[in-house]
């Protein structure tokens, strides 16, 4: 397919690392299309019908209509739980090796792989097209699925690597946290949580910060002490410098609705929002659980200044 390119402003992370709340904010500057999750459109879109960020059901939100009618002739023409069991299947961690081995190589897809970055390349197209976008932010974290958006002929990937402290993340895991009103978010304990930050984002470096890759690092830590600074150097990262901000004051963000699918209730705030340290889990986190991933982490968190 021959398209226009559109730059993708891809979140990268593990779990709890604030990239909702990030992503949301960026999508405040004018050219930005704040897209959420877009990895789960499939699953919390189509199939469950969960409230888009501008708390419409996702079936009836004007704006996705336009783009599934634009991508595929309408949301009831793509089966999602075709693309559910592709995504599944081709963006879990256990890829992650192979992926890592392939770096900088263009070998021949499967037929799933095929069919499933086809229909994404238009995904993406359309949402450039319908809302006339210059960034698309997608906060789907995972490396895996970049991975295959950075093969995709309509897309421009900039890859925005979020951190957070894994110990501030093990704690955020063991605590109740919603996607929206009456649907409560999994948990998960200490080792597994570390064991994917510690997969996930040592990856995340090898993939894409090397030469010839667009590679931006972030502490969420930053973010949250600084936002207006961190959002500067963000949109000069994708070459969209002079944008105004949607600040109040120093740390209170003026929030208007966007259209992100998936993510936490984050994504549905609206209005004025003040951004600080969450640092409750100094605190609450277990004597144990902070010796265990403080263990598990050290030399990444010495690299990344949380030590």
């Amino acid at each position: 397919m021959n398209h226009e390119r559109v730059k993708v402003l891809f979140i990268a992370g593990n779990g709890r690392s604030g990239s909702t709340i990030l992503g949301v904010a960026l999508g405040q500057l004018k050219g930005f299309f704040a897209g959420g999750e877009l990895r789960r459109i499939w699953e919390r879109g189509l199939i469950e019908n969960r409230v888009c960020g501008c708390t419409e059901p996702f079936n009836e939100c004007a704006t996705w209509c336009a783009i599934y009618d634009r991508a595929y002739g309408g949301m009831k023409s793509t089966d999602p739980r075709v693309m559910l069991r592709y995504s599944d299947r081709l963006t879990q961690t256990k890829h992650l090796p192979m992926m890592l081995l392939r770096r900088n190589k263009r070998t021949c897809a499967s037929d799933d792989q095929e069919k499933f970055q086809e229909a994404l390349d238009k995904l993406y197209a359309a949402i450039h097209q319908v809302t006339g976008c210059k960034v698309i932010v997608d906060a789907s974290k995972w490396p895996m699925y970049a991975y295959m958006l950075d093969r995709l002929p309509s897309v421009e990937l900039y890859v925005l690597h979020l951190t957070r402290d894994p110990r501030a993340s093990a704690f955020s895991w063991s605590r109740n946290k919603f996607y929206e009103e009456g649907r409560a978010m999994p948990k998960q304990g200490a080792f597994r949580s570390t064991l994917y930050w510690l997969a996930w984002n040592p990856a995340i470096t090898y993939l894409w910060n090397r030469p010839g890759a667009r590679y931006m690092f972030l502490a969420y830590e930053r973010f949250v002490r600084e936002p207006q600074n961190v959002m500067t150097e963000i949109a000069r990262f994708v070459g969209e410098e002079g944008l105004p901000l949607p600040f109040i004051d120093a740390n209170t963000l003026q929030l208007e609705r966007t259209h992100a699918v998936a993510g936490n209730e984050a994504r549905l705030a609206c209005g004025p929002v003040v951004l600080k340290a969450d640092d409750e889990w100094k605190q609450k986190l277990s004597r144990s659980d902070w010796a265990l991933v403080s263990a598990m982490t050290w030399p990444l968190l010495l690299k990344y200044g949380y030590a």
